[in-house]
Order: structure tokens, then sequence, then C-alpha cells
């Protein structure tokens, strides 16, 4: 059973990333050993699926875990944590039937370990992440505390058999089924340590190819160990991947040059002479940068404000000539994404830009919030994380939002990225800068959460009418002309959130290390079948 992912094609990546090397790389002969060293930027806040929600957290989830299904190394979907899948005839049930897997502590994987973990994840207790798992029956019920989780559509007819009930028949379930948050928890060691489940490694158990042996949420190193209990560990080539913390970009690329790592991820801002570099490589994601509101505070809860946010920026002039990489955004959701399969166009291309760069209608839109307000001076905190890549952006848009308009100031706030989490999560912001990826290939992603804190404090009605009736159709061009519905209401008409810019991944890898994998959907990457000899 596969099915191609139709974003970047896997295969071509991995030819791309195969292709270059330095003439000092050539000279000389690269030993590894299955042993890899990457750098990463921060650390990771959690290993508890159900509440993760960064990227450096998922990076080291989609190695450590496996659910129902996951990607091959050319980019389609494969069974893997099910040995195969039954449907109904109106294909709302889903049997699987799993795999004879073991946890890195020996305990068999059982049908009883994903229900508890897609009901912890559904629990309102949770985190943003729960969204993707709206596909299944009832979830928005036992989200809002309507019904208990023993009424979520996951059950366990026996140890090795998982019965999923959906909402309706949904193309992409397969996809979601990849996604961190449809990974199984170990049921045992979740009854043990409640809510201490995944703040440690040893509080947690991994059923993937790889496992942690020593991490904290405070590490600023560990290492991924080849997990010898993995059902298909015999195929894993790679012993160990070392991972190093540093939020400097120009500190790792030195680091890669000198030979200390193999991979480095640069990120979404680069320096233009990386481009030079044969051991450079680039791609267009579907990674969206957007500034989010307070929507409980008195001047980010006001429409005309955010919509005075909104046409002061000139995302053109910020990618172009200050970051000089990414692309423009002027809608939710980005380029290259969500294909409309009879005229091939992508659903930025279908429909246009919703909004741009417009500076007297910004100051007229901030002249009624002035009013609205009966404040005419504005001050304003910006959350970001504490990398030089966000504090550049979110100071260039601070920048930008003066010159347009003089009466508004923002002050940037860098923090780490789990006070960042922390402090959004408990309403403690005016505006967070933010960034986020989707999970699978569909616009559902986008608009059940795409990067917007607390979404369900938006009250317009009609939004949710059509994003709700879209979720209970068959896919069809009227469900794109819904969405697109949706999104001009939800970005031109209140600007509950502002699109900034999509990105632009860059990265440094050495000849030596092959089959590295990366995901369609941003930037994640793979190491189940890297070979570092």
């Amino acid at each position: 059973m596969k099915h191609k992912i139709g974003f970047l094609g896997m295969s071509l990546v991995v030819d791309l990333l195969l292709s270059g090397c330095t003439q000092a790389q050539q000279a000389k002969k690269i030993s590894h050993h299955q042993v890899v060293k990457l750098a990463i930027r921060d650390r990771a806040v959690t290993l508890d699926t159900a509440k993760l929600e960064d990227a450096n957290g998922s990076q080291i989830a989609q190695n450590v875990y496996e659910g129902l299904y996951r990607l091959d190394k050319a980019g389609y979907l494969v069974l893997a944590g099910a040995k195969s899948e039954e449907k109904s005839s109106d294909k709302r049930v889903l049997t699987y039937h799993l795999k004879k897997n073991h946890w890195s502590n020996g305990d068999l994987v059982t049908a009883k370990d994903y229900v508890i973990a897609w009901q912890r994840a559904v629990n309102k207790t949770s985190g943003n992440s729960w969204n993707s798992l709206k596909i299944l029956q009832n979830a928005s019920a036992v989200h809002s505390g309507l019904l208990p989780l023993s009424s979520l559509g996951v059950k366990a007819l026996d140890d090795l058999t998982l019965q999923v009930t959906l909402v309706k028949p949904v193309s992409y379930y397969q996809q979601v089924f990849t996604s961190t948050v449809a990974m199984p928890q170990n049921y045992r060691l979740v009854q043990r340590y409640g809510t201490k489940y995944g703040t440690k490694a040893e509080y947690t158990a991994f059923n993937g190819p790889f496992k942690l042996n020593h991490w904290t949420p405070q590490a600023k190193q560990w290492t991924l160990v080849k997990n010898q209990n993995y059902w298909g560990h015999k195929s894993v080539k790679l012993k160990k991947a070392k991972y190093y913390t540093d939020e400097k970009t120009a500190n790792v690329v030195k680091d890669f040059k000198k030979g200390k790592y193999d991979y480095v991820r640069v990120g979404t801002l680069y320096n233009s002479r990386y481009k030079k570099d044969a051991d450079f490589h680039e791609h267009l994601i579907p990674q969206i940068i957007v500034l989010n509101f307070n929507p409980q505070r008195k001047v980010t809860a006001n429409r005309h404000f955010r919509l005075a946010v909104t046409y002061a920026l000139d995302r053109r002039q910020l990618v172009k000539k200050q970051l000089k990489s990414g692309q423009a955004l002027y809608g939710l959701i980005p380029q290259n994404y969500s294909y409309n399969l009879s005229n091939d166009l992508c659903f930025r291309k279908e429909y246009g830009n919703l909004v741009g760069y417009k500076p007297k209608l910004a100051r007229k839109y901030l002249k009624l919030a002035q009013q609205e307000l009966g404040q005419k001076k504005i001050t304003l905190t910006m959350l970001a994380t504490n990398t030089s890549e966000s504090q550049l952006v979110a100071q260039k848009v601070a920048k930008q939002l003066k010159q347009v308009l003089p009466d508004v100031t923002l002050k940037v706030k860098a923090v780490s990225l789990a006070q960042k989490i922390k402090q959004a999560d408990a309403y403690q912001y005016d505006m967070v800068y933010l960034s986020w990826q989707p999970d699978f290939v569909d616009l559902s992603s986008f608009f059940n959460y795409g990067g917007m804190l607390h979404l369900s404090d938006y009250q317009n009605q009609t939004y949710w009418q059509l994003v709700e009736q879209v979720q209970t159709m068959q896919a069809s061009a009227k469900c794109r002309q819904m969405y697109a519905k949706a999104e001009k209401i939800l970005i031109a008409q209140d600007a509950f959130v502002v699109p900034v810019f999509q990105s632009t991944e860059g990265y440094f890898i050495t000849k030596g290390v092959k089959g590295i994998t990366f995901s369609p959907y941003a930037t994640t990457y793979y190491l189940r079948y890297v070979d570092a000899k």
C-alpha cells in the first residue's frame, strides 16, 4: 500500500543532497562508522506527543516513535506500525492489524497504546496539536468536554487490533496517521508517570528506529541510539545520531566547514553567499511565518488595529531586500501547497493574494482603531524566540510598522522557545511572532490551526460554519471555494492573524552521509535510511 505525497519529491531532495561536495571534502576520506553529528537550533520542550508543538521536539519524535504509517525513502506513504488495514463499505471505519513490535523497554506495542495517546491528545487540557485528530468521530465534542474520552473514535479490539472511526470519509487520513500526534504512547508508562510522561527520557519509551537514553528539556546535547527492539531494526544502518544545540547560524556553518557536524540546518534566513557553496542546498517549504494577536487584550482584539498592521507590512521588501530568502505571503495558504487536480494550480495561485502593502489604508484603519479605543499612542510587546533569525525578522517588522504607523511602537521581547510557548498558552503577550508548518497536505490543517494561537477564541460564525461544513463533504472544487471564502474572512476581513512570509529551507550536508530524507511538509528529516560508512 503506497501513496506518493506530492509537495516535494523526496527522491529529488536526496539526489540534491548527494550531488555536491567541496574540493576539500573530496580530498579527504570521511569515516563515520554509522555515527552522524547534527546541529539543531534549540532544545526540545517535550517528547509527549499529546503536547508536542515545537519543531525541535517533532524532529526527535519522528525518529524515535512510529505510527500506523510512515514515509519511505522515495516519499511514499507505507504501512509502518500496522501490517494491514481494512475499510468498511462507507470508508469511515478502519481496522488495523498491528505488527508485533516492542517498545525500547521491552513492552509489546499494543492497540491500547494508540488509544491512550489519541485520547490524551484530544483531551481539553492538551495543546494545539490535537487539531489534526479532528477527523476522528466525536473528537471536537470530546475536546470541548461534552463527551467522555471513551467516546472518541478509537478502540482496542484486542492487543494487536485497532479500530478507528472517522467523522466522515477523509482522503488524507493516512497522512494524519504519520504525524507525531497520531503516534502511540506506552500505556503502562503513561499510567505510571501521568503528566511526567515525555518530560524525561526515563519517563518515556520509544517504538521507532531510534531511542533516547538520556534527555531532559534542559539538555543542550543528546544522542539517538539505534533501537534494537524496533521491528525493522535490521534495515537501520545508523548506530548513533548526536545532536548539538546552537542558536547562531554563523557558528554552526563555521563548525560544519571544520568538520564538527555532518548536517546543519541553516534555516529560513541565511547569508546569500552560502548559495555559492557546493555543500549548501535550499528548497521552498510550506512553513509560514505569521503574527498572532492576543484576543483578550483591548488593543489587539480591535479588528481595525489588526487590519492596520496587516496593510502596513511591505512583505516583498522584507524577503527580497532585507532577509534575502523566503517568499512574501499574502494569505494563510502558502505557494506550492494543495493543488487543484483539474487545472494543476496550487491554492495560492488559484485564489490570489488577499492582502498587501497599502500604507494609506493602514493609516485609515489605525485612525478608526484609535477612535474606537480612545487612544492615540499605542505601545505593544511582541514575543519572539531568542534565535538570531527570529529576532531579525521581529525587529524588521517592528521597524516597518513604525515607519508606516508612527503612533505605534512595537517592542520585541526575545525569550526561549519553551518560555514563548508557555506565555502564549497563558495569554501573556500582546503579539507573537510565530513560524508554523503543517503535518499533512490538506487545507484543513491550516484552517483548523495554521499557527493561529487560541483559534477557539475567534468568534466569526460564518468562518466556522464554512470550515465545519467542508469537513463533512467529499473533496471537490466546491470545498476549495468554501475554504477560499473562509480564508478571505479570516485574513482580509478580520485579520485574526497576519501572514508575513513563506520559508525557504537552507542546509549543509557532508558527502559521506547518504540517505537522509525530508518531510514534504516542511523541516523534519528522517534518519531511518541513513548510511554513514
